[in-house]
C-alpha cells in the first residue's frame, strides 16, 4: 500500500505534512521533496509491498512513481539506471511523454518539468490507481485521496451538486469528477497538464483500443486460466474455506449468510456508508496482509469477456436519452440487431423511442423525486460525462461496435467499483488487485472477437469454459441474485436509523445542497413503509451525511 500528495503554490501555505497525515493509512513518510514552490512526498507501508511510492528523476525532470508497473526491472536496467522513476526520466528525455504509453500496470506518475515547473500527472490506462486534484489557475493540489486534498487550506468545502444527483440517479460516480465540488480526477489513460497561471488541461494519451485478433476460444482460454490459477481460483477455494464454506459442497444456500456478513461488515465499519459488497471483500480478506489481495470484479468479467444483453439492456437507454444523437441511435440499432434475434424482449430498452425511455427510467430511478429534491434535470447532469468518453471512441473509427460499448461501461460502471473498492482497501491499509483488469488480460479482451466472447445466447465463453473445468457443479446452477438489504439496515441499525431520520432536521449538513421539504418528505414515507420506499436514497443520502460530516464539510 502506498500513497503520494502534491502541492504548488507560489504565495500561500504549503501544509504537505498535514496532507500526507490525512491518507496515513496507506503508510509512514518514505520521502519527500522540495522544488522551489512545489512540495511533494510518499507514503509506504512496507518496502517490499506490490504498491509502492517512489521519488527519482534526473537533473532535467523529477519523477514520482506510485503503484506497480509490468517489466520494471528490466526497464530500469535497459537504460542504465538504478531506480524506476530515473528511468522513466530518461525515457521522457528521449522520447517525450509519448514513452508513458508503453508502460502497462497500476500505476500514477508524476512528472515536474524543473526547467518551466510545469507539472504533469498521468494515470494507468484501466484507472486502477487513483489521483484526485484540485486548481484554481495560480496553485495545484495533488493526492491518492480527497481528503488529503482538502487538507489543503484553500479547497472548497463544499458537494458538487450534481455528482450527488448522479449517485441518486444511477448509483455511478462521474468519471473525472469527485463529490467535492473542484476537486477532481485525472481520466485513466489520460494526462492532466499544470503551469502557473493557466488552467489545467486534460487529454488522451493512451488509446483504450487494441486490433482484433483471430484468436481461438482455446487460445484464450488457455491464455486466461494460467493467469487466473496464480491468481483468482486460488484465492477462491482459500476464500470458500475461511467463511467455513467446503469447498467440495459449495452449497450456497449461503444468501442469508452473506447478508448477515455483509450487515456485520458495515455496521461494525467506522463508516458504516460505505458499499457493502467492497466492505465484505476487505473484512473477509483481511488477514491476507503479507501480499496483495485478488479481488474478482464481476463487472470486469461481464464487461470484458461478452456478458452484453444484460449490459445494453441496462445502458441503452440512457445513452440515447442523454445524447440524443442519430449517431448513438444508429450504433444502439446496430447492437440490438447484432444480438438481437430470437431473443426476444431483450433488447427492448434499445428499441424504445426517447421520448418513451423517460418515463420508464422515471419510473425505476424515481428520477422526478431526485429532480425536484436537487432542483435539476438528472439526465442533464450526466450528457456531459457520456458525451466526453464518446468523443474519446469517435478517435477511433475503425472500431466494432461492441468494442466500443465495452469502453464506455469500462469508463462508467467498471470504474465506480474499482475507486470505492480501493479507497475501503486503502483504509484497511490491503493492497487490492483486480485479476480482470490486469494489462495483458485486458488485451486479451479488446483483441478477442465479439463470436469468440457471445455465441447462440452464450456469454462469457471463455471464463464460463474455465469455470467448468475448474469448480465443483456450482456455477452450472442457474444464477440467483439477491439486493443489498439497505432498507432493513437502515431500518435496525440504531446509529444508522438515527442518521438518516435527522436528515430533514435543520442543522443536517446535506440539507445545504437539497430541498428540505423534499428530503422531510422522502424521510417521512421511507419511515412511514417500514422501509420500503426510497431506501436506495436514502442510503445514499445518509452516507453523504457521515461523509460531510467525517470531512468537515
Amino acid at each position: 500500500m502506498s500513497g503520494f500528495a502534491l502541492v504548488s503554490d507560489k504565495s500561500g501555505p504549503r501544509p504537505l505534512s498535514e496532507m500526507l497525515a490525512a491518507i496515513r493509512h496507506r503508510g509512514a513518510l518514505a520521502q519527500s521533496r522540495r522544488h522551489d514552490h512545489i512540495e511533494w512526498g510518499i507514503l509506504n507501508r512496507s518496502s517490499n509491498a506490490h504498491f509502492k511510492a517512489e521519488l527519482g528523476g534526473s537533473q532535467k525532470m523529477s519523477v514520482l512513481v506510485e503503484g506497480w508497473i509490468e517489466g520494471a526491472d528490466e526497464l530500469v536496467q535497459r537504460l542504465g539506471c538504478t531506480t524506476l522513476p530515473d528511468a522513466i526520466a530518461e525515457s521522457v528525455h528521449r522520447e517525450g511523454v509519448q514513452a508513458l504509453t508503453r508502460l502497462r500496470g497500476a500505476f500514477v506518475i508524476v512528472l515536474i518539468d524543473l526547467t518551466t515547473m510545469q507539472i504533469s500527472v498521468y494515470r494507468d490506462p484501466q484507472g486502477l490507481r487513483p489521483a484526485y486534484f484540485f486548481s484554481d489557475g495560480n496553485v495545484f493540489v495533488a493526492a491518492s485521496e480527497v481528503k488529503a486534498v482538502l487538507a489543503y487550506p484553500g479547497t472548497p468545502r463544499r458537494v458538487d451538486s450534481t455528482v450527488l444527483t448522479q449517485l441518486l440517479v444511477n448509483g455511478l460516480e462521474p468519471p473525472d469528477r469527485s463529490l467535492v465540488l473542484g476537486v477532481n480526477k485525472v481520466l485513466p489513460g489520460h494526462l492532466a497538464e499544470f503551469h502557473p497561471a493557466s488552467a489545467v488541461r486534460s487529454r488522451l494519451l493512451t488509446s483504450p483500443f487494441v486490433p482484433m485478433r483471430d484468436i481461438s476460444v482455446l487460445e484464450a482460454e488457455s491464455e486466461l486460466q494460467r493467469y487466473l490459477q496464480e491468481n483468482e481460483i486460488a484465492l477462491a477455494r482459500e476464500a470458500a474455506q475461511h467463511l467455513g464454506i467446503p469447498h467440495d459442497a459449495h452449497e450456497v444456500g449461503a444468501k442469508d449468510d452473506l447478508v448477515d456478513l455483509m450487515r456485520k461488515a458495515v455496521t461494525a465499519s467506522e463508516q458504516p456508508g460505505r458499499y457493502a459488497n467492497a466492505l465484505l471483500l476487505v473484512h473477509s480478506f483481511e488477514r491476507w496482509q503479507d501480499g496483495p489481495t485478488v479481488v474478482g470484479c464481476g463487472e470486469c468479467a461481464d464487461v470484458l469477456f461478452g456478458g452484453y444483453p444484460y449490459r445494453i439492456r441496462q445502458r441503452a437507454g440512457l445513452l440515447k436519452q442523454v445524447l440524443r444523437s442519430d449517431r448513438v441511435l444508429q450504433f444502439l440499432g446496430r447492437c440490438a440487431n447484432r444480438f438481437g434475434q430470437g431473443r426476444g424482449d431483450l433488447f427492448e430498452l434499445a428499441l424504445v423511442p426517447p421520448q418513451d425511455f423517460r418515463f420508464y427510467v422515471a419510473e425505476v430511478f424515481e428520477c422526478d423525486r431526485v429532480s425536484r429534491l436537487m432542483g435539476m434535470d438528472p439526465f442533464e447532469t450526466v450528457a456531459r460525462d457520456f458525451a466526453t468518453i464518446w468523443d474519446e471512441i469517435d478517435r477511433e473509427p475503425d472500431v466494432p461496435d461492441l468494442q466500443r460499448f465495452m469502453y464506455v461501461d469500462l469508463r462508467i460502471a467498471t470504474q465506480t467499483v474499482v475507486d470505492k473498492l480501493e479507497k475501503i482497501a486503502a483504509s484497511a491499509g490491503i493492497d487490492v488487485l483486480h485479476p480482470f483488469l490486469m494489462p495483458r488480460i485486458v488485451d486479451l479482451a479488446l483483441a478477442l472477437p465479439i463470436s469468440r466472447k457471445f455465441r447462440n445466447g452464450q456469454e462469457k465463453i471463455v471464463p464460463s469454459r474455465i469455470a467448468h473445468k475448474s469448480f465443483p457443479p456450482l456455477p452450472r446452477r442457474t444464477k440467483i441474485g439477491f439486493s443489498v438489504p439497505r432498507g432493513q439496515w437502515l431500518r435496525e441499525d440504531s446509529g444508522l436509523r438515527q442518521v438518516a431520520e435527522a436528515l430533514a432536521d435543520p442543522g443536517a449538513r446535506i440539507g445545504n445542497y437539497v430541498d428540505r421539504d423534499e428530503l422531510k418528505f422522502i424521510v417521512g414515507e421511507f419511515t412511514s413503509s417500514g422501509g420500503a420506499r426510497f431506501s436506495d436514497s436514502l442510503w445514499i443520502l445518509t452516507s453523504a451525511e457521515l461523509w460531510c460530516e467525517g470531512m468537515g464539510i
